[in-house]
C-alpha cells in the first residue's frame, strides 16, 4: 500500500499473524499481543501477512495512556482476550447496543495500556515470530536463528527482556490464546488444543490446568 495519511488517530491490534508497516519513527512489524499507535497526520504505510487479521480503531483524541507513549506496545492480558471476543462479534449480526458497548469497554481498556517496548529489536521479533503461529513447534535454536543470534546469546537477552525463559513465555502465551477462545468463541476444544500447539487434547488439558488452576470446561461454563 502506498504511503499515505488520516486526519485522526488509528489504533492497530492484530489478532493473528503480523503487519509490517513503515512510518515516522518506526519500521518493522507489529504482531498479535501488540499494538501500535499512528498518530493522525502521520505518513504511513504497510503490508499485512496473507493469513494476518487485526482490528484498526479510529479515533479523534487518544487515550491518556497512548498519548504519551512509545508508538508500539505489548498489551495486556485483559485487552488481548477481550480482542478474541471482539473478533467473534464481527463475525455475527451487529447488534447496535451491543456495537456501543463492546467500543466503550475496548476504549476503557486502551486507557489502562502501560506496556514497554522491547529494548531488543532482535528479541522482539522473535516474539512476533512465535505469535505469528503459536501452534508451531518453536525452538530455542529455531528462534534464535530468527532473532540472528547464537542459542546461547538468545536465551540469556530472551529472558533479560521478557522476564520468561522462552519454553515459559511460549507456553504462557499458548494458553492465554487457549483460554480466550474457550471463553469468547464456539470453536471446540479439539481444535483450539491444534490452534495452540497441541494434538493430544488430554495433554492440552494438562498443561491448561497446570497453567490456570482449573480444566478447559471450566472457562465455558
Amino acid at each position: 500500500m502506498s504511503r499515505h495519511s488520516h486526519p485522526f488517530h488509528q489504533v492497530v491490534l492484530p489478532l493473528a499473524g503480523s503487519i509490517d508497516i513503515r512510518m515516522d519513527g518506526y519500521a518493522g512489524s507489529v504482531s498479535a499481543g501488540e499494538l501500535i499507535v499512528i498518530r493522525s497526520g502521520a505518513c504511513h504505510e504497510f503490508r499485512a501477512q496473507e493469513a494476518a487479521k487485526f482490528i484498526v480503531v479510529d479515533l479523534d483524541n487518544l487515550p491518556e495512556a497512548l498519548n504519551h507513549t512509545q508508538v508500539k506496545l505489548h498489551i495486556s492480558e485483559t485487552l488481548n482476550a477481550y480482542l478474541t471476543f471482539i473478533e467473534q462479534q464481527l463475525l455475527e449480526a451487529v447488534n447496535p447496543v451491543l456495537d456501543k458497548s463492546v467500543r466503550e469497554l475496548l476504549w476503557l481498556l486502551l486507557h489502562e495500556q502501560t506496556g514497554h517496548r522491547l529494548c531488543d529489536a532482535r528479541i522482539e521479533q522473535a516474539v512476533a515470530h512465535i505469535h505469528t503461529d503459536l501452534s508451531a513447534s518453536h525452538t530455542v535454536r529455531s528462534l534464535a536463528a530468527v532473532a540472528c543470534l547464537s542459542p546461547t546469546q538468545f536465551k540469556k537477552r530472551f529472558h533479560q527482556a521478557m522476564q520468561y525463559t522462552t519454553q515459559q513465555y511460549l507456553i504462557r502465551a499458548r494458553m492465554e490464546r487457549a483460554e480466550a477462545l474457550l471463553r469468547y468463541s464456539d470453536l471446540p476444544v479439539t481444535l483450539i488444543a491444534e490452534q495452540v500447539g497441541y494434538q493430544d487434547v488430554s495433554a492440552f488439558s494438562r498443561r491448561f490446568r497446570e497453567v490456570s488452576g482449573h480444566p478447559p470446561t471450566w472457562c465455558r461454563k
